[in-house]
């Protein structure tokens, strides 16, 4: 049923570009969003609120909506809308935090091949629901 991309097909090979073009929007969108955060906190924010903010940041799941909204293209923002909370953590925590499969399941209490499947299915359901080939 599931076979292992070896990038040796054409269908392996537009999935791998299209892996690859999905984590590169999302990387471009976190240093977009952590330069305007360091503007933010070193011109407008006295010390105080610089570290209120932070903390906000981190703790308020509103703000990882506000960088979803960023993400290039409206398609793309209600295809990871739609992903359900504990897939769409895994897909942030891989692309953003670049954390390993190995790291997300001692942390989700999940084992390894369950976290990848997890993401990969992710990534086929980002590409669904953007339009895009699944075979």
């Amino acid at each position: 049923m599931w076979e292992k991309n070896n990038g040796s097909d054409a269908n392996s090979v537009l999935q791998n570009q299209f892996t690859a073009y999905l984590m590169t929007a999302v990387r471009n969108q976190k240093i977009l969003y952590l330069r305007k955060l360091s503007k933010l906190q070193q011109y407008e924010l006295p010390l105080e609120l610089q570290e209120t903010l932070v903390r906000t940041i981190e703790e308020d799941p509103v703000f990882d909506l506000i960088l979803l909204q960023k993400l290039e293209g409206e398609r793309l923002y209600l295809a990871l809308k739609q992903i359900n909370d504990r897939n769409r953590y895994i897909f942030f925590a891989k692309a953003l935090d670049e954390k390993t499969f190995a790291e997300l399941a001692k942390e989700l209490g999940m084992s390894y091949g369950a976290v990848a499947m997890a993401y990969h299915r992710t990534i086929e359901r980002i590409r669904q629901a953007m339009g895009g080939d699944t075979e």
